[in-house]
Parts: structure tokens; C-alpha cells; sequence
């Protein structure tokens, strides 16, 4: 958008002259980046990243920083290759205009040693303290989600998704479920296209 200033003068003794000008100033908006949302992958697991920007004119530049495992750290969307002995890895993009206003952000990636998996935690407390009240599988090394599901206690199928990162928050049809152990079942595809299934029992505790 453009903002257009008026301008009078005045002489020495503050007296008004009949003089005015304008100036038309170009106001460029501001630099709005998202890097992700922190992930988690596998040593050796190939991670799309990617600068999402506001409306960013041609000649804009793109730089990832630390440019560890990056096969482009000069570009929107690098690919990262990890094989680092972190746990994890801070990954800061800051994206310049032609004009030289900036936009930055970071994405945290959490680097587990093992196979791809399916992690389930072994119980959740769904009281609504914000704490481990959603049970929800962690999928590290994992491209695709089947299915998550939950038993109770009877062989009952009372949940399902196949949603990344989304879980059972403990109640059914809006009624909280007793405490007690239920059976989870889950299956993905991994990164390399293999099938991982995983099945176990969890404890919702209240």
C-alpha cells in the first residue's frame, strides 16, 4: 500500500508560508515466515522443508541456518539428511526482499536412533490440565498413518483416526470413559514404504 504525507513551512519567526508539498511513500508490508511445525525423524530419514512466506516478490533470497545436512540451505523447500549424534537440530530460515526487509523463523527437528516406529504411550490422564490428557501415537520415520485405534475392554472399537499427530482425548460421543485399560492397534507406512503395525495396551487413568 501507498501513504501520502503532507508537508507545510513555516519561517523563522514560526509565521506560515503559503508553500505545501506531498511525498508518496511505498509501504512495504511485513515479511510473515513460517518454517513448520516441529517434526521428528530417523537418522538418514529425507525431510522436505519448506518457507512458507506472505506474497514475496521475484529476487527475494532464502537462507537456512546452521546448513547441516541441507542440500540447499539457499533455497525455499532444502531437503535435510540427518546423521547427527544430537537429539536435535534448530533449523532458522530468514527470507529477504529485494528492498532488504527480512522475515525469519525456526522449525525444531528431534533426530531419534532407531527404525522407524510407532511410539504408544503406556498410559494418559485426560482431566483437562493440559498435560497428557490426548493419548496419540508418535510416528517417527513414519510417511503415512492407516489407522489408530481403541478398544475397550470388551473388544468395542470406540475410536479411530487417520489423522497425523491427532488422538483420544477419553471419551465417547462426549462421555468420559472409565478408568481402566483399553487396547490400541496402529499402522503406518514408514518413509522407505514398509508396513509397521503396532498393538498394545494403554491405561486412562482419571
Amino acid at each position: 500500500s501507498t501513504t501520502t504525507y503532507f508537508i507545510t513551512a513555516n519561517d523563522t519567526l514560526g509565521c506560515p508560508k503559503p508553500f505545501i508539498d506531498s511525498v508518496v511513500v511505498n509501504v512495504i508490508p511485513k515479511i510473515v515466515v513460517f518454517a513448520g511445525n516441529d517434526t521428528v525423524v530417523v537418522k538418514n530419514q529425507p525431510l522436505q522443508l519448506f518457507a512458507q512466506t506472505s506474497t514475496i516478490p521475484a529476487g527475494s533470497t532464502y537462507k537456512w541456518t546452521p546448513s547441516t545436512g541441507l542440500n540447499n540451505p539457499n533455497s525455499q523447500n532444502p531437503v535435510a539428511i540427518l546423521n547427527i549424534n544430537a537429539d536435535s537440530i534448530k533449523y532458522q530460515v530468514l527470507v529477504t526482499r529485494p528492498e532488504g526487509c527480512k522475515g525469519i523463523d525456526d522449525i525444531v527437528v528431534k533426530v531419534y536412533k532407531t527404525q522407524p516406529d510407532i511410539f504408544i504411550p503406556t498410559a494418559f490422564t485426560p482431566n483437562g490440565d493440559g498435560k497428557n490428557d490426548i493419548l496419540k501415537p508418535i510416528p517417527v520415520g513414519i510417511a503415512t498413518i492407516e489407522f489408530f485405534r481403541i478398544y475397550n475392554r470388551f473388544g468395542q472399537l470406540i475410536y479411530e483416526t487417520k489423522e497425523y499427530m491427532k488422538g483420544w482425548d477419553g471419551n465417547v460421543n462426549g462421555t468420559p470413559q472409565a478408568s481402566g485399560t483399553y487396547v490400541f492397534a496402529a499402522q503406518a507406512i514408514d518413509y522407505t514404504g514398509k508396513t509397521i503395525f503396532k498393538k498394545g495396551t494403554v491405561v486412562l487413568i482419571r
